[in-house]
């Protein structure tokens, strides 16, 4: 009985319907190196894009306009302390102290403080597109180019973007576009 007993006991172990085979053991290795080196992939295609898109013109171009209509930091910053370059108060209206404060810093440096190695120009216009000075300023970016002729740079690619603005003017406030051309010099 006893001989019976541990013969019926070896055949349960060796017929157990749960136990793991090597053909079971080497189909989900292949499984998971498969799930793995598609998950691999699938990061090195996602990091290959967000290097391809930061850095380009137009992302450039947005996340200067971006900054430049928030109120910078600090807040009431000026050409000695500034880290984040920002042309309002933080709710879109335009403090003509802060567009002063750009004009005046260095270029090479509002390069640097955006994060940009492209050129730009910055400048401000009415409803009716004509170039409006704010604070006797009407132009800040790359020396020698202007809003008249931004056309005839020699660039590879230029982005252009706009945010509207409010201006006060005495008791009264108006509306102006403030654009960012960013462009690549050949």
């Amino acid at each position: 009985m006893r001989a019976r007993t541990k013969k019926l006991r070896a055949e349960n172990y060796w017929n157990r319907k749960s136990q793991a085979w090597f053909p079971d053991f080497a189909l989900s290795v292949f499984i998971f190196i498969g799930m793995l080196a598609f998950f691999l992939f699938y990061l090195e295609i996602r990091m290959s894009e967000a290097r391809d898109i930061r850095g380009s013109i137009p992302e450039d171009a947005n996340l200067i306009s971006n900054v430049l209509v928030e109120a910078g930091y600090p807040a009431n910053w000026n050409s000695s302390d500034v880290y984040l370059i920002g042309l309002t108060d933080g709710h879109r209206r335009i403090n003509a102290t802060k567009v002063g404060n750009f004009a005046g810093l260095d270029y090479t440096l509002t390069r640097r403080l955006f994060a940009t190695q492209y050129e730009y120009l910055v400048f401000f216009q009415d409803n009716q597109g004509n170039v409006k000075q704010i604070g006797g300023i009407s132009e800040i970016g790359k020396p020698g180019v202007t809003a008249a002729n931004i056309d005839d740079v020699e660039t590879g690619e230029l982005s252009r973007v706009g945010r509207l603005l409010i201006f006060p003017e005495g008791a009264t406030s108006s509306i102006v576009e403030m654009v960012v051309y960013i462009w690549k010099e050949k």
